[in-house]
């Protein structure tokens, strides 16, 4: 019974407060001989529950560089078998967010990615 309300009330979440955007699965070839790598993907077309923008300072760069961050939630039934990966991307609001980190969350069979504009 638990399950039916949690899949109703994701279902009306979806329906009414989802975003449309592109699940970018990507591919990366390495040419060692001539020193290149070759990108290339597929996109998605998928709907997410999208969180507020966070801009946040990369640790790394001495907080030099900011990279707004996003809480991206998507149905595992919308993503191939092998995703999310940490190579893949999504594309909401015509913005570019590479996945920083995921979870998979079973009851309501969800993908929570913590993302970072790319």
């Amino acid at each position: 019974m638990l399950a039916g309300l949690i899949e109703a009330d994701l279902g009306v979440a979806f329906a009414d407060l989802g975003d449309e955007m592109v699940y970018r699965i990507v591919s990366t070839e390495v040419d060692v001989e001539a020193g290149t790598v070759t990108e290339s993907w597929d996109d998605r077309d998928v709907v997410g529950l999208v969180g507020t923008v966070r801009d946040e300072g990369i640790e790394k760069a001495a907080e030099q560089t900011r990279g707004a961050k996003l809480q991206v939630l998507v149905r595992s039934e919308e993503l191939p078998e092998d995703c999310p990966a940490l190579t893949d991307r999504v594309i909401v609001r015509g913005e570019e967010y590479a996945i920083e980190e995921f979870r998979y969350m079973s009851e309501g069979g969800l993908f929570d990615l913590a993302v970072r504009r790319r």
